[in-house]
């Protein structure tokens, strides 16, 4: 044996190097890696995106840089998702129908949009129960500062918001 390793799902496709799965007639497509470890993360890293992954490591045989003697799929390789197409839809390769599922999930950014509010709230509640607690504002008022306390919460939600969707866009 050689020492390169390769990645096989449960339909006995394997991971390209285009980042899709490959036919096994496909060869010098294939992605190959020296050490079982590497294609050992790789496939966990998939299966965090895919849930319903299986898929095994083997080592290959290869004839120079591409594995060779790669077993064929009786299952067609799924065409690459086109954004424009609706989800779940059924598409023919021949004789063969393969099915797409784009994942869709409003429901999740719904959530995070809501926990992102949510969170920056309680900060503002937070803080105006810290002041109002600890008597901060009259302490102010007796050294002659006058705090806007509705106006420093009002502050301190556009800066919080401002700088979380700041961070989350880079």
């Amino acid at each position: 044996m050689s020492g390169t390793f390769v990645i096989r799902n449960q339909l006995g496709h394997y991971w390209g190097k285009s980042g899709a799965w490959v036919s096994g007639s496909r060869a010098g497509q294939v992605s190959c890696w020296a050490h079982r470890d590497e294609a050992i993360n790789t496939l966990f890293e998939l299966g965090s995106k895919d849930t319903e992954l299986r898929g095994e490591v083997f080592e290959a045989e290869t004839d120079g840089a591409n594995p060779k003697n790669l077993e064929i799929s009786e299952h067609p390789v799924p065409k690459a998702e086109d954004p424009t197409e609706p989800a779940d839809t059924l598409e023919n390769q021949g004789d063969t129908p393969t099915y797409t599922t784009r994942i869709s999930l409003p429901g999740v950014t719904r959530m995070r949009i809501l926990l992102f509010l949510a969170t920056n709230l309680a900060i503002m509640v937070l803080v105006s129960l810290i002041f109002t607690v600890f008597g901060i504002g009259g302490v102010l008022a007796d050294n002659g500062i006058d705090l806007n306390l509705p106006g420093l919460l009002v502050f301190c939600g556009l800066y919080g918001m401002g700088l979380s969707l700041f961070s989350l866009l880079f």
